[in-house]
């Protein structure tokens, strides 16, 4: 029961910890999960590997990356559009450094702006939309749930209906 326990408390406290968790079995049979070593009589004792319980995820995301230049509308709008959303991002500026250009010209296959690098894929433009689903596709959020649209559909079309132009009626 003991043994229940403490791992009980142990699991509660898991979204904490960062440090090694060892197991061992002491002499009286029971198994005993502690953050500290076993004692010098313990013979056989293993680590533990805590996966998918409490802490950060262990997966890095991609980083993103967006070359402009200083006087680039599109390019303000993408920088604004990813910051809002609180995404890190490297800007790169490409309008003076050659290295910079060339850096570009060598990941992108030519000197346009903006042109956002994320997870490997080459975006050249600025497309919200296209930006959002890359960046979903990365983890960096979270895609949203469609809605059913179907009642907005028939409120439209009864809309619609009152909106034309009546025929002239003859009876």
């Amino acid at each position: 029961m003991k043994a229940y326990t403490l791992l009980l408390a142990l699991l509660l406290a898991l979204p904490t910890a960062r440090a090694e968790l060892f197991r061992w079995v002491d002499a009286d049979g029971n198994v005993t999960y502690q953050d500290r070593p076993p004692p010098a009589e313990v013979k056989t004792a293993s680590t533990v590997k805590l996966r998918g319980i409490g802490g950060p995820s262990s997966k890095k995301k991609p980083p993103v990356t967006l070359y402009r230049t200083p006087d680039c509308a599109s390019c303000d709008s993408a920088a604004q559009f990813l910051t809002s959303r609180k995404i890190p991002l490297t800007e790169v500026d490409v309008s003076t450094d050659l290295d910079n250009q060339k850096a570009l010209k060598e990941k992108a296959g030519s000197l346009s702006v903006p042109t956002i690098i994320l997870a490997g894929k080459v975006m050249k433009g600025f497309t919200p939309s296209w930006l959002q689903s890359e960046l979903e596709s990365a983890g960096y959020i979270k895609a949203k749930k469609e809605t059913d649209n179907t009642d907005q559909n028939k409120e439209a079309v009864v809309a619609s209906d009152k909106t034309a132009p009546d025929a002239e009626q003859t009876e």
